[in-house]
């Protein structure tokens, strides 16, 4: 049953999250190519040396990328389960509703941890040839926090399509606002390494916050 329910996933959502990883690795490897015309042109020393003396990653441009692919991916996914009534036969599956959601949520989470590892391991891979190992680190931590707010924002987002009183749905995108703002308050490289753990923990957090509104749907409050 679990396992039909995650292909049920994989069915509904697999356009979605093959443009998703397709968007995202043709943003990685534009970036990527932009860095190597940079150090056809200015040699790679003083492109090193530039990085270095300016604190730049020339990666900026993902920084809200992941966020967008963590929206995104929740209103593909849970949407139609609530437009369609969907939920309600999913609730209502020889399961435990928390096993079913919770394996729903996990494939959200799975996907987007795929497109993190392929970004990330694409990047890796190529700067390796042209940067210091200190410099691929740097860069690699400063977009392991947005690609960690994309996971956050996947969960906020789900809570709020997930809440079936739209006074409480409001009330949700209030508090998911400022919560995903501690995400991006800066992109200076590597502001968040001592954060890392509470980021981790505020999104472990977030896991919660959509069974709150299964649990409120499923017993009718407010309805």
């Amino acid at each position: 049953m679990l396992n039909s329910i995650f292909y049920k996933e994989w069915l509904k959502t697999r356009l979605a999250v093959c443009l998703i990883w397709a968007a995202t690795t043709g943003v990685i490897a534009y970036l990527l190519l932009a860095l190597r015309s940079t150090i056809a042109t200015s040699g790679a020393v003083e492109t090193i040396a530039t990085m270095l003396g300016r604190d730049m990653i020339f990666v900026n441009l993902t920084q809200f990328i992941p966020l967008l692919a963590g929206v995104c991916l929740a209103v593909v996914q849970w949407l139609p389960e609530m437009q369609n009534k969907r939920i309600k036969l999913t609730l209502h599956l020889p399961v435990s509703y928390l096993k079913s959601i919770g394996l729903m949520l996990c494939y959200g989470i799975v996907c987007l941890l795929a497109m993190t590892v392929v970004n990330l391991g694409l990047l890796w891979a190529v700067e390796t040839i042209w940067l210091p190992a200190e410099l691929i680190r740097h860069t690699l931590l400063t977009m392991l926090t947005w690609y960690l707010g994309g996971i956050a924002g996947y969960l906020l987002v789900s809570w709020i399509i997930l809440e079936p009183v739209w006074k409480m749905r409001v009330a949700a995108m209030c508090m998911a606002g400022p919560l995903l703002a501690l995400f991006y308050l800066t992109p200076q490289p590597e502001t968040y390494n001592r954060f890392l753990p509470i980021l981790v923990f505020l999104t472990g957090i977030c896991v919660l916050l959509p069974y709150y509104s299964i649990y409120r749907f499923k017993t009718g409050k407010g309805l």
